[in-house]
């Protein structure tokens, strides 16, 4: 009888998949920043776990020479940046032995330029290994910042409060000015605010309602009308309310856990519909000083 293989930790996994998509990078001469779980500092990483999958930003420029390398070396598209995400940031792509892995290609809440921003955090990076492969990282202020912005889209959930906690509250008051000053220089101050309970200090910014709604909570309808308000131009705000009716279908085939059928995609758009309908009621009985 052949040995049955045994199940490697999730833990172990992710960290095959950081030294598997540096490998991948390291041969085809491409800039890749590890980020968050594994890549963590250990000052921001004690308690908070592994995730569970890889996360790493790839230099913007670089980002489909990257994705078509890890498809040759038999990674599979999960999700695609525009399903990925509203922000259309990240792509998930899964392989047999490694899991999943989270390829960014911008980090929301960052507004200057992806390619400017990826250069200022590459400028500073430092270097760890994981799985014995040698892999940048960004530095402990930049790390702290990026583990602030992704706790501004988590809802106010438990998680995110920890990450606060990790990276703001038990940082230092020069810790804080640091942190402070690089979300000036990436133009991330609404973000980093919403994080740290002081977004009410830019209710004029055109950012305000999209990140009250990604850190409070708020419908899906919220969530678009933020979303076109924050777009960089009239065209980006064109493209985002024509996107708007559509059904996801990579998240729908994921929680289906298979391609939908025409049947099961029509009963989606029935749901969204109903939906819509249902956040235009709770707007409009919505006391006029709710937040």
């Amino acid at each position: 009888m052949a040995p049955q293989a045994i199940p490697l930790p999730l833990a172990v996994l992710v960290r095959f998949a950081h030294a598997a998509a540096q490998a991948t990078a390291a041969a085809h001469g491409l800039d890749l920043l590890h980020v968050k779980g594994s890549a963590l500092d250990s000052r921001l990483a004690t308690g908070r776990g592994s995730g569970t999958d890889a996360d790493v930003w790839v230099r913007p420029s670089q980002s489909e020479q990257f994705l078509h390398a890890l498809r040759d070396e038999g990674w599979l598209v999960f999700t695609t940046f525009r399903s990925g995400s509203p922000f259309g940031h990240a792509a998930t792509y899964r392989h047999t032995h490694f899991g999943y892995l989270d390829v960014h290609r911008l980090f929301p809440g960052i507004t200057v330029d992806p390619e400017l921003a990826f250069d200022a955090m590459w400028s500073r990076r430092d270097t760890i290994d994981i799985a014995e492969w040698e892999c940048a990282v960004p530095d402990f202020i930049d790390q702290s910042l990026l583990l602030l912005l992704h706790a501004a889209r988590g809802e106010g959930n438990l998680r995110a409060d920890d990450d606060v906690a990790r990276a703001w509250t038990t940082a230092t008051p020069e810790e804080q000015q640091l942190i402070r000053q690089r979300a000036d220089e990436l133009a991330a101050q609404v973000a980093l605010a919403a994080a740290i309970g002081e977004l009410d200090r830019h209710t004029g910014d055109r950012n305000y309602p999209l990140w009250r709604t990604y850190s409070r909570g708020g419908t899906k309808l919220d969530q678009w009308r933020a979303r076109v308000q924050a777009a960089p131009n009239r065209r980006e705000a064109a493209r985002m309310i024509l996107r708007a009716p559509l059904v996801n279908l990579d998240h729908l085939a994921i929680s289906l856990g298979h391609r939908p059928s025409r049947a099961e995609v029509l009963a989606a758009y029935r749901a969204r519909g109903a939906r819509l309908v249902r956040d235009l009621g709770t707007k409009r009985r919505r006391p006029k000083d709710s937040p």
